[in-house]
């Protein structure tokens, strides 16, 4: 929820002073922490941080582009009190929709990303009719690429999705059967689901958290962080792919990937993106084509490469692609007797 406040009538040199109180329900999120931004849009004159904590708890810090912060830290009454103070904060000027370089504190009581995630669900608790759903995609499509798209499509685009952020949405995710049946889900219960029917089907996956800030996962654990969740494949017929659970996609990357910080939650560890030859689109055509009077007669081979190339739209149309690919080494004017043999992520 938002909370705007309006004041009228204001003089230059006026002094504001605001309070509000926010009560969080318990298990709403099943570890403490926060997220402070130090700057606004507007200047700053006086800036007081608090956060009060019973003894036996520690918190753990992480600061923002400013660096690191000094916190003063007393025992008052049995309780541990971090506090910082600042002054003449200038204002922030932002690009759209960034909050790249803004100032802030974040705290938490844990370093433990994976404790602070549910575990996956078990396959087992997948309603029967989405198994059978499962198979008959399994069934019909002719490779390993389409057949991955399917699934994908089965939960971002014909399930509902809330559209807030997981550090409002909370760390804790219903039944896959609840979910399924309210065919309404958060970006963490989508990338779970997608996960399990994907384990159903035989594709080994892991988890993938993301963050628009440049934080050090081994100082600090926090959903406030996580901007959104991504499936990993590591195994695409030997090489790697990544499937957003909210919005489908036609590349082996999201396009929403670009610039992300991200932490791999099966293997708890920092995930770093593949760098290879294959950032860069490009197309191997090699095949036999045996010349009788006006036509040609043979097998071609399609090999396509790149993070970014257009992959469902050239399996959904490949006749149209084809012919688009070959025009410019050899002259076509018409394709018959096309057959597509197989389709994957090696061409």
């Amino acid at each position: 929820k938002e909370m705007v406040v309006t004041h009228i009538g204001l003089e230059r040199g006026a002094v504001i002073e605001f309070k509000y109180r926010l009560h969080t329900k318990a298990g709403f999120r099943n570890h403490f922490a926060g997220l402070e931004y130090r700057n606004a849009l507007f200047p700053i004159h006086k800036y007081s941080f608090k956060v009060i904590v019973p003894k036996d708890k520690t918190l753990y810090f992480s600061f923002g582009s400013q660096g690191k912060i000094k916190l003063d830290r007393t025992i008052q009454k049995g309780f541990h009190v971090y506090s910082h103070n600042a002054v003449g904060i200038p204002h922030f000027s932002p690009e759209p929709l960034s909050r790249a370089g803004q100032s802030y504190i974040a705290f938490s009581d844990t370093k433990d990303w994976q404790g602070t995630y549910p575990s996956n669900y078990n396959t087992r608790n997948l309603p029967n009719w989405i198994k059978d759903k499962k198979d008959q995609i399994l069934s019909s499509t002719k490779g390993t690429l389409e057949c991955i798209f399917k699934l994908q499509e089965l939960v971002a685009n014909d399930m509902d999705y809330c559209r807030l952020s997981t550090a409002l949405t909370g760390n804790s995710v219903r039944k896959a059967s609840t979910v399924i049946d309210s065919n309404y889900a958060t970006a963490l219960e989508k990338s779970y689901l997608l996960s399990a029917i994907l384990s159903d089907a035989g594709m080994k996956n892991e988890i993938i958290l993301a963050s628009d800030k440049p934080i050090t996962y081994t100082e600090i654990a926090s959903d406030r962080f996580i901007t959104h969740i991504y499936i990993k494949l590591p195994n695409v017929r030997n090489d790697v792919m990544y499937l957003d659970p909210v919005q489908s996609q036609d590349g082996i990357y999201p396009a929403s990937m670009k610039g992300k910080h991200l932490y791999n939650l099966s293997r708890n560890r920092v995930e770093k993106l593949k760098k290879n030859d294959d950032c860069s689109n490009h197309l191997v055509i090699n095949g036999k084509l045996t010349l009788t009077g006006v036509t040609y007669d043979g097998t071609i081979r399609l090999a396509l490469g790149g993070s970014e190339f257009n992959y469902k739209s050239s399996l959904k149309n490949h006749k149209t692609y084809l012919k688009r690919a070959l025009s410019s080494r050899i002259p076509v004017t018409k394709i018959s007797n096309l057959k597509l043999i197989r389709y994957d992520s090696r061409g």
